[in-house]
């Protein structure tokens, strides 16, 4: 299926190929799998995830690591 802006939609097949989206899993089956494949806490969850609730807009409270990557993304001509 392709999208108005002509970016195919790969859910359904990834859904039919990853063993943990597809078929008739239920949420709590899901859940299960994710919790028990032992991933460490992403690194950057706790900046990403806010920058991405502000549509792109650096929080506030960024290391300085991160404030300048920040930064550059932010004035990137892509947006």
């Amino acid at each position: 299926m392709i999208t108005k802006t002509g970016v195919f939609l790969l859910l359904p097949r990834k859904k039919k190929r990853n063993p943990r989206l597809g078929g008739e899993l239920t949420l709590a089956q899901f859940k299960d799998i994710m919790a028990n494949l032992n991933l460490p806490y992403p690194k950057f969850i706790d900046f990403a995830v806010p920058g991405n609730k502000l549509c792109g807009v650096c929080p506030d409270h960024l290391p300085e690591n991160l404030e300048k990557y920040c930064g550059q993304m932010t004035d990137s001509p892509q947006g």
